[in-house]
């Protein structure tokens, strides 16, 4: 698998995990609802601050988003 559509598919399993929606995400890491669908789909890969951001809005480190 792609690492962008691994990082995606984690990204968008522990959000769903919290119970947020997309946009409730997004908005915590500063980013547009569609920037975030679009990094869940593993269409677009985040830069290493983003990824940071949203391991810590996930309560994980950033290392288990690429696992």
């Amino acid at each position: 698998m792609r690492l962008v559509k691994l990082i995606g598919r984690n990204i968008k399993h522990r959000r769903e995990r919290h119970g947020w929606t997309q946009a409730g995400l997004a908005a915590k890491v500063g980013i547009h609802r569609i920037s975030l669908a679009r990094l869940e789909a593993g269409t677009k890969g985040p830069s290493w601050s983003l990824l940071e951001r949203l391991a810590r809005a996930l309560h994980v480190k950033p290392g288990r988003l690429l696992d």
